[in-house]
């Protein structure tokens, strides 16, 4: 991420901090995708069992929606 953040901003001529670029796999590495989903769910339920995360119909339809606008 942080190569092409930085490859980005060079082109656009804008300044940028490559320090500032970070995640979770450089602090932990080793750590799934999975886990790091499990936790978010735990901490945004506040680790309720059973609570569907699950995004419903007209939420990803509102996303797709809002992602073609930003096409290029």
């Amino acid at each position: 991420m942080r190569q092409v953040l930085t490859a980005v901003y060079r082109a656009l001529e804008q300044p940028f901090e490559p320090a500032c670029v970070g995640s979770i796999s450089d602090e932990l590495p080793g750590l799934g995708h999975d886990t790091v989903r499990q936790r978010l769910v735990s901490v945004h339920t506040g680790g309720a069992p059973g609570v569907d995360c699950t995004p419903g119909a007209d939420l990803l339809a509102e996303a797709a929606e809002l992602a073609a606008r930003h096409r290029c």
